[in-house]
């Protein structure tokens, strides 16, 4: 797991293995991210969101809820 000390990730958030998260970015409460996803720089996970595994969240991208 990679996440940038440049980025906010809520201490209830589960993170998968291989998880790489970039400078600026978001993570809220009660979000689950699966393994060797990547959010990238200014992408925002609001609360409650999941995120499967091998998923990549471009800069600047928001994602809510269950993407389908």
């Amino acid at each position: 797991m990679a996440i940038s000390e440049l980025a906010y990730v809520h201490p209830d958030a589960r993170l998968g293995e291989g998880v790489t998260i970039e400078a600026f970015a978001y993570v809220g409460g009660d979000v689950e991210i699966g393994e060797g996803t990547w959010v990238g720089p200014h992408g925002v996970i609001l609360d409650g969101a999941r995120l499967g595994r091998h998923c990549r969240v471009h800069s600047g991208a928001v994602v809510a809820g269950i993407p389908q």
